[in-house]
């Protein structure tokens, strides 16, 4: 969403995780993979590098 002609905001949503400790687990480090995916967008958007080349993804 943008928000102006330099900021936009993204929202992440995700449901149907289990009401468990294994789907606790789960929901957290599904997370900090969108953080880490955020992040390469952003090196990608602002400085033209793609941070996920040569990961293990």
């Amino acid at each position: 969403m943008p928000l102006d002609a330099s900021n936009t905001m993204v929202k992440i949503s995700e449901s149907g995780w289990k009401p468990d400790e294994k789907g606790l687990q789960a929901s957290y480090g599904n997370a900090g993979g969108w953080r880490h995916m955020l992040l390469c967008l952003k090196g990608s958007l602002e400085y033209g590098i793609n941070l996920r080349e040569g990961g293990a993804y």
